[in-house]
């Protein structure tokens, strides 16, 4: 298998056994020009780095790998896309044995683009707890609006109002500009003026 132009060695039948894409990939018909290069020995898997797809091959043969915090993320995302549930979990349990105020709002986010209820509710109980420093880290600015409203406006928020106005100033600032709508705005009966 090579991501990223870096060949790395693997067993066709444990990584087609472990997971259902890279099997269709090796073996099925419909994927004719992958399993061309498979035949002759490689599979070429650019979007991902070669460390995190080594750590994925490490624990399809090996049932485990060293996970770090340079790599969870896109670990997770590879067992997302390759179906590997049991990756998947190791990353989650990881990510949750590792929270700190500086990672939950990346960690966070990552829990809802999965749509892991239960990441998301441990990382939003540590957010709220931590939100003094939670609430400065430069993933917080990231953030999507209906993320910050929900974890804003939760009561367990351990923040006082200073540092809600502080965060949501520089969230605000971090925010790509979007064309504001001019609307016309009457002023004592004169042309509309645009505000």
């Amino acid at each position: 298998l090579a991501p990223g132009g870096d060949r790395l060695p693997a067993v066709r039948a444990v990584v087609a056994v472990r997971s259902a894409p890279l099997r269709a990939m090796l073996f099925d018909e419909k994927f004719r020009d992958a399993r061309q290069a498979a035949i002759q020995g490689e599979l070429e898997l650019p979007q991902w780095t070669p460390d995190a797809f080594s750590h994925m091959l490490e624990f399809l043969h090996a049932g485990a790998t060293d996970v770090d915090a340079g790599t969870v993320l896109e670990l997770m995302q590879l067992g997302d896309y390759f179906q590997i549930d049991e990756l998947k979990s190791h990353c989650k349990a990881f990510l949750a044995e590792n929270l700190s105020a500086e990672t939950v709002a990346t960690l966070l986010a990552e829990a809802v683009r999965f749509n892991d209820e239960q990441l998301r509710a441990k990382c939003k109980e540590f957010f709220l707890a931590n939100a003094r420093v939670a609430l400065q880290s430069p993933a917080f600015c990231a953030l999507p609006e209906t993320l910050v409203c929900e974890l804003l406006g939760d009561n367990a928020l351990n923040v006082d109002e200073w540092g809600v106005y502080q965060a949501v100033k520089g969230w605000s600032v971090a925010q790509p500009r979007q064309r504001q709508r001019q609307r016309p705005v009457v002023v004592d009966g004169d042309d509309p003026t645009v505000v």
